[in-house]
């Protein structure tokens, strides 16, 4: 399965918890006035056992061995370009096996002895997908920041990538302007009407905000975009199940199984199906 999936396949199970954890954010598409919202539903006890479960899952004995040399490596290192590639590796096997926070710090620790795009934008991401599994709202602020830091570096260089100008807006949720986020993505959107990382985002503050017509809207434009987005798929089905549209929503979550087969996601499809039936 591709890396993409498999991020996926974690973190659609994951995200509806997320959701709710951040500031509550009203996303109006006629308008650009944002107000506070309403608290969102409760997540599912289905979700929390998601979260529980990816979490702990264990590291292998031969990885931790692994592990403990690549960090012997790493602080014993005087040269600073092997010092960044024995760091890079240690994130990408603590990335494998879901320690996200361990995992940024290392890709953190990479790209300030080897300071370039490539890492900058990889110390951003590895901060952005911590940031997207945290629940502690602290927390959450404290890695935004960081995947807003590296990410700015990399749009220094390159200014054209607004992908990464529609994830710093998503970290802009969690500081004392949170209704900047939403004016953000949708200026990614007046450049690129059609970019999916600002689509999928606003879509999810909507879900967070509990305007689930709203996201039904934009999770409805991505998939015209791109049929084979399973992300936007499975949001697409959660917001109809949440509207009551229960033969729409099942009608999205059969097209994710038909997409998908990682046993966790299918798991979580399941389940909904279930309370559909």
């Amino acid at each position: 399965m591709l890396r993409t999936k498999i991020l996926f396949a974690i973190s659609a199970v994951l995200l509806v918890i997320t959701l709710f954890n951040l500031p509550k954010i009203v996303v109006e598409n006629d308008q650009r006035d944002i107000a506070t919202g309403q608290n969102a539903d409760e997540e599912t006890s289905r979700d929390n056992a998601a979260e529980a479960n990816t979490h702990t899952s264990s590291i292998p004995s031969e990885v931790l061995d692994q592990i403990v040399n690549l960090r012997d490596l790493v602080k014993n290192s005087v040269d600073n370009k092997k010092s960044a590639i024995f760091a890079d590796s240690l994130a990408e096997l603590f990335d494998r096996y879901n320690r996200l926070d361990s995992a940024a710090k290392y890709s953190e620790l990479a790209a300030t002895n080897l300071p370039n795009v490539k890492t900058w934008e990889r110390a951003g991401e590895s901060y952005y997908k911590a940031y997207s599994f945290a629940v502690n709202r602290e927390k959450q602020k404290f890695l935004a920041a960081k995947a807003k830091e590296f990410f700015e570096k990399v749009l220094k260089m390159e200014p054209e990538r607004l992908d990464l100008e529609a994830k710093v807006a998503m970290t802009l949720v969690t500081t004392s302007a949170p209704m900047e986020a939403v004016m953000r993505l949708r200026a990614v959107l007046e450049k690129d009407p059609g970019n999916e990382t600002a689509i999928f985002n606003l879509g999810t503050l909507s879900m967070q905000s509990g305007q689930y017509d709203k996201a039904v809207e934009r999770f409805t434009r991505l998939v015209k975009i791109n049929p084979q987005n399973s992300q936007a798929l499975f949001y697409l089905g959660i917001s109809y199940f949440n509207l009551g549209e229960n033969a729409k929503a099942k009608e999205q979550f059969l097209a994710v199984k038909e997409l998908e087969d990682d046993p966790s996601i299918l798991t979580t499809v399941d389940g909904y199906l279930e309370e559909i039936e």
